[in-house]
């Protein structure tokens, strides 16, 4: 995976390029079959993932001295 940065405003913009291998056998031949599991997961953990990262940041930022 790479991040790529650039500035956004007073911060920055990270867009994070993940590439998957699927390797296992049986992986190979369901994916597939699976792609839509793939993708409901991804956009319904993507987002909740980012919440979580906001709050932490957010959290950082508020107990660092001026």
């Amino acid at each position: 995976w790479r991040a790529e940065l650039s500035p956004a405003g007073a911060g920055t913009h990270v867009d994070l390029v993940w590439q998957v291998t699927v390797e296992r056998p049986i992986l190979k031949f369901l994916a597939p079959l699976l792609k839509p599991a793939f993708a409901w997961n991804h956009r319904w953990t993507t987002p909740r993932g980012e919440a979580g990262l906001r709050r932490y940041l957010a959290a950082q930022r508020a107990t660092k001295p001026a």
